[in-house]
C-alpha cells in the first residue's frame, strides 16, 4: 500500500517542483521570472541590511544625529 506523496513545494513562485517516489524532488528555476534572477548577496546579507536599517530608522526616531 503506497504512502502519502511526498510535499516537494518549495514556496518559490519562480520554480517548477516536479516528485519522483525513487530520487525525490527537483526544483527547476522558470526563466525569465524575477525571483528566478540570482542575488549577489545571501540570506544572510539581506537579514544583516534589514536589521541595520530598523537600527538606523530607531535611531532617528529617537532624535540621535549622525
Amino acid at each position: 500500500m503506497p504512502g502519502p506523496g511526498l510535499d516537494c513545494d518549495d514556496l518559490n513562485p519562480c520554480s517548477a517542483e516536479s516528485c519522483d517516489a525513487m530520487t525525490g524532488c527537483a526544483h527547476t528555476p522558470i526563466l525569465g521570472c524575477p525571483a528566478a534572477v540570482p542575488s549577489p548577496f545571501g540570506r544572510r546579507s539581506r537579514i544583516l541590511f534589514a536589521l541595520i536599517l530598523s537600527a538606523v530608522a530607531l535611531l532617528l526616531g529617537e532624535g540621535v544625529q549622525f
